[in-house]
């Protein structure tokens, strides 16, 4: 391979694994703009469905099946745990103490998997039927498109959710001003719940999509959380398209010190790198002065 196939392998890489990230950044930055507070536990959804995807295909459902499952339980549980959990001290307990108690729900879901699926490490078909596709020496994985394809559908569903709903400006209102939407009416508790359970499906996507590009394990949630966490806020939390960037960007980073410096130092370098971005840039490449629910 010539190094302009090799340079051109590595971006393609770097853009499809950003794709994946950007998706996680965004059910953080769901939560995040609804609530104030980081669900620190998005990374155990992104496991879940993409275990649960390859557990199904395992057992000979087809793959509709597959994927709707492993949407339908991620979701279910986030019922389950936030009427637990969250439903009575959403409005007593401060944003930290809420923050610290989803650290907690993360490690419980973790030894749950982990009971359930054991250590092995499990790939699933591609979904798509058809080959690599070759663009000159290089070549883009099956699964790839659909990686993309899922992206942009969030980015779209999400702005016309938050942009052009009564639902959604109810959701922006909880963030920007929380006590003035309660008194219009508006329940930031419901909202709360709402913004969670939406993430939950967002982070589960992202599992589901990533397999079989990557392999998937019980242990595999806390390393996309914390991509998805500097993907969007390095990026710019506040905003969608900050997300994006911040997602791309990381992966970008990574692909690169990974092809052309050392696979061993890339999340080292990446990290590195993102944290002088945040020295120069706190409010994201993309972030304005403040925080401002979705607008522009």
């Amino acid at each position: 391979m010539s190094l302009g196939d090799q340079i051109l392998q590595v971006i393609i890489s770097g853009i499809t694994s950003g794709c994946i990230y950007a998706v996680v950044g965004l059910a953080i930055a769901v939560v995040y703009n609804v609530t104030r507070m980081f669900d620190l536990s998005q990374g155990m959804y992104v496991m879940l469905g993409a275990m649960l995807v390859c557990v199904f295909q395992k057992l000979g459902l087809c793959l509709g099946i597959s994927i709707v499952l492993a949407l339908i339980i991620p979701f279910s549980a986030s019922l389950l745990i936030w009427r637990i959990l969250f439903y009575s001290s959403s409005q007593r307990y401060p944003t930290i103490t809420l923050t610290m108690i989803t650290v907690g729900l993360g490690l419980l879901i973790e030894g749950i998997a982990f009971l359930t699926f054991g250590t092995d490490v499990r790939v699933g078909p591609y979904y798509l039927n058809i080959t690599p596709i070759r663009v000159s020496g290089a070549s883009i994985s099956p699964q790839a498109p659909l990686i993309y394809a899922s992206l942009l559908l969030a980015l779209f569903g999400l702005s016309f959710l938050f942009g052009r709903t009564i639902l959604g400006k109810a959701l922006r209102a909880c963030h920007e001003r929380p006590l003035a939407a309660r008194l219009m009416g508006i329940s930031p508790r419901n909202m709360m719940y709402f913004s969670f359970v939406l993430a939950v499906c967002l982070g589960a996507l992202g599992g589901i999509i990533m397999v079989p590009y990557t392999a998937a394990s019980y242990s595999m949630g806390w390393n996309f959380l914390i991509k998805g966490l500097l993907a969007a806020v390095a990026g710019g939390v506040s905003k969608f398209q900050g997300v994006i960037v911040g997602g791309l960007v990381l992966g970008l980073l990574e692909s690169v010190a990974a092809g052309f410096i050392s696979s061993s130092y890339a999340s080292i370098i990446t990290f590195t790198i993102f944290v002088i971005i945040l020295l120069f840039r706190p409010t994201g490449l993309i972030g304005g002065r403040e925080i401002s629910g979705w607008k522009d």
